[in-house]
């Protein structure tokens, strides 16, 4: 006859009874504590035995009738606070009521009593269960008391909440057992009453002796594990009881009930960790389910890891920041410190493993190191929140710096946070930074349009300030999202004024850079690091470079949003730039004068450039906004309009000649525009039409002279002179001939190009630009005549 064989770990329900193991020093602890404390709560991961333990409490306090091994004669009272969740309070304390009720024997109320009086449960009845005791306290267990956190999204619930915290509060011969899946801290804030004055308990893994009781108890005299057997699932369930059950119950279905043997060997263990794996994969998940950044963090661990290997902090950084999960120094120690709290990982900074080798194996298969969209939005959604959190607590403290460094990492995180936004603002206000402000502001108008007159009068100040400092630029930034938002006649005239006093300071800058006689021969290193990329001759400083930037990532990253980095990172900016200005000057030391020359001249004509294009865009602002100005004549913008539009296009002109790959004749012509009205012509410019004026005369000049002296030569060594006479006469003629021409055309252009002569370059001057305006002419007449 076959005997039927019956599994008999139990990885499911809660256990009670004989089935219930270990655990005995925890039922000493929370029998002493319910006599200090009005509450005890209980912590521990899911799957870790709590409902289990609640009922052996239950049973210990119910049963010891003599009050052997108790502290206090208690009446225990199990209350399913999971059932009622949704109820409104005359339900909750109907349920409550009945439960106590079916301990002590008391009668309670009807429904309808308890709707007609909330206070009839704390006033009248309760005093009634205290005195029906007699010198005895009343203690309600609750299991899973966090899921009543899950389900605060309504008034009814917080009203539970309040009713729950004003017994623990006020009845002291009312005691609560309560147990939670999830750290305290992360309670809502209505809970403080409760927990505030709770004392703690964790409900942890078993110990290897309560392990191998709990592996070899339920089998005894149907099935022995080899020590190596136990061995191993202790390493594969560290003590987790619900693991423990799970694994041994898949050793015994494959050693007894499928082999028919009685031995458990090691390798019956690590056969059936597939099983295990798929079989329980609900109660693994609900082990590792935790949030967002801490599952990143648990993922990043379990990947890095093994029953051997373990994974120090930096492994961790860089494996996150490769999976686009970017996590601060204090953010991944505090999210480290949760999981070791959770015991989900155990070990310290630099040996980090997952606590359950058995979690880590079903964690790498089962969960991504890199995380979806939504996931990602999740957790800059959760980042951005903590660090507000540590903002707001900042500046009530006063610490505006910690503050204001921290809304930044929130704005990092989502840039359109309006608390982070709002908070900016008002820092920016009580420290009077007026420019922080007006940008908090103008960011948040995008998001809340209420703020549009605070951001008004933020941005009129701000204008006012940079009007007064002398920086016409930035005023006229704020006054053109002034007229954006209000366009009124003083905002148009407070940006015509800055624009016109900008434009000033550029045509002050081109006329500087164009007269190259007053630049002097020095070399700003500073100017050269702002071009150094443009610049095709430069050595390479990739390597240098790059080893520079890669420290600084690390450096940054190692103190990205903690409060003493800011000067830090201060401090590292100014050595990187003191070290690039010092490689420069003493590259530019070792510089050829021609080298040298070529790359202020670059330097040069990048300004030129760059301002060009900024006065066309400037004129063209004022004259936009002048037509836009509506009534009442400013004086002093329209008695200026004219006298500044005549100077910028003087100095666009003289900037069309400076540029080196424009036409002669064309440089010519601009030049003839500049003296017809009326400007002075400056040393360039006078070589410029100089050049121009004579290059074709000069020519034309010698050619004659030259026709001339053959002539001359010929004829007159024709009719009188012969034999070696001829010789002498020829060379003194061709030596009068040349110092002719040195002297009538040479000398002068040269001493009129140098500017040596002032008088030889007035009476030149005239002719020059006679002889060059009869060039242009013809060059127009043969140009039309070719169309």
């Amino acid at each position: 006859m076959t005997t039927l064989v019956i599994n008999p770990y139990k990885a499911g329900p809660p256990v009670t009874g004989s089935d219930f193991y270990g655990r005995k020093d925890l039922l000493a602890k929370v029998n002493q504590a319910l006599a200090s404390s009005n509450v005890v709560l209980l912590q521990g991961q899911r799957r870790i035995g709590k409902s289990s333990f609640l009922q052996k409490l239950y049973n210990f306090l119910k049963d010891e009738k003599s009050g052997m091994g108790k502290v206090l004669p208690l009446v225990p009272v199990i209350f399913d606070i999971q059932r009622y969740v949704q109820d409104t309070l005359p339900q909750f304390q109907n349920h409550l009521a009945n439960a106590i009720a079916k301990e002590i024997n008391i009668e309670v109320p009807t429904l309808n009593q308890w709707e007609s009086s909330h206070t009839l449960f704390r006033d009248e009845w309760l005093p009634q269960v205290f005195e029906n005791l007699g010198n005895q306290e009343l203690v309600i267990i609750v299991d899973e008391f966090d899921n009543l956190g899950e389900q605060t999204i309504n008034k009814s619930t917080e009203v539970l909440v309040s009713f729950l915290g004003e017994l623990v509060k006020g009845e002291h011969q009312l005691k609560w057992v309560l147990t939670v899946g999830k750290d305290i801290g992360k309670l809502p804030i209505q809970y403080d009453p409760i927990v505030s004055s709770s004392k703690e308990e964790r409900i942890s893994f078993f110990s290897q002796p309560e392990t191998k009781q709990l592996i070899i108890q339920p089998t005894f005299g149907i099935l022995t594990y080899e020590e190596t057997a136990i061995d191993r699932i202790y390493e594969l369930t560290n003590g987790q009881p619900h693991l423990t059950q799970a694994l041994c119950s898949e050793v015994f279905e494959y050693v007894v009930l499928d082999e028919e043997r009685e031995i458990a060997t090691v390798n019956d263990v690590n056969f059936v960790i597939p099983k295990t794996l798929q079989a329980y994969q609900g109660a693994i998940a609900s082990i590792a389910r935790v949030p967002t950044i801490e599952e990143r963090v648990l993922a990043t661990v379990a990947s890095l890891t093994s029953d051997i290997k373990k994974a120090n902090r930096d492994n961790i950084v860089h494996l996150l920041m490769e999976n686009r999960v970017h996590l601060n120094r204090e953010e991944l120690n505090n999210t480290l410190e949760s999981l070791i709290k959770w015991e989900l990982l155990k070990g310290n900074n630099q040996a980090i493993g997952v606590a359950v080798e058995i979690v880590r194996i079903w964690v790498t298969e089962n969960i991504p190191l890199e995380p979806s969209r939504e996931e990602e939005i999740d957790i800059h959604q959760i980042l951005a929140n903590n660090r507000c959190e540590l903002a707001d607590k900042a500046r009530q403290a006063g610490s505006y710096d910690f503050a204001i460094k921290d809304y930044k990492e929130v704005l990092v995180h989502i840039p359109n946070h309006c608390s982070a936004l709002r908070g900016l603002a008002d820092i920016y206000y009580l420290t009077e930074d007026l420019a922080g402000r007006a940008e908090a502001l103008c960011k948040l108008y995008l998001y809340d349009h209420n703020v549009l007159p605070e951001m008004v009068e933020a941005l009129a100040k701000y204008a006012q300030y940079a009007e007064n400092k002398g920086d016409f630029s930035v005023a006229s930034e704020q006054y053109e999202k002034l007229i954006k938002l209000q366009n009124s006649n003083e905002w148009q005239r407070g940006l015509i004024r800055n624009l016109t006093e900008q434009l000033e300071k550029c045509l002050e800058e081109v006329e500087t850079l164009l007269n190259i006689e007053q630049r002097n021969n020095s070399f700003d290193p500073e100017e050269e690091l702002a071009f150094i990329q443009e610049i095709p001759d430069e050595e390479d400083l990739t390597g240098k470079t790059q080893e520079i930037q890669k420290i600084k990532q690390i450096e940054e990253f190692e103190t990205q949003n903690q409060h003493n980095a800011m000067k830090n990172n201060s401090d590292l900016s100014s050595e990187t730039k003191i070290n690039h200005r010092t490689y420069i000057v003493q590259r530019n030391s070792s510089i050829s004068p021609i080298d040298l020359a070529r790359k202020q001249e670059k330097i040069r004509s990048e300004k030129i450039r760059i301002l060009e294009s900024k006065i066309i865009s400037i004129q063209e602002k004022i004259i936009k906004n002048n037509f836009n100005l509506s009534t009442d004549n400013d004086e002093y913008i329209y008695d200026n309009l004219k006298i500044q539009e005549q100077k910028v296009w003087v100095v666009l002109t003289r900037i069309q000649i400076s540029k080196a790959d424009i036409n002669p004749a064309t440089a010519a012509k601009l030049v003839l525009s500049l003296e017809e009205a009326e400007v002075q012509l400056s040393n360039k410019e006078l070589r410029i039409i100089t050049s121009y004026a004579v290059q074709d005369f000069s020519a034309l000049f010698i050619t004659i002279l030259f026709i001339a002296y053959i002539v001359l030569v010929f004829l007159f060594i024709k009719q009188y002179l012969v034999g070696w006479i001829i010789n002498i006469f020829i060379a003194f003629l061709t030596i009068f001939i040349a110092c002719i021409c040195f002297i009538g055309i040479f000398t002068p252009i040269i001493l009129l190009l140098s500017g040596i002569f002032d008088k030889i370059e007035e009476i030149y001057h005239p002719l020059i630009i006679m002889i060059a305006k009869t060039k242009l002419k013809t060059l127009k007449t043969t140009l039309e005549d070719k169309s």
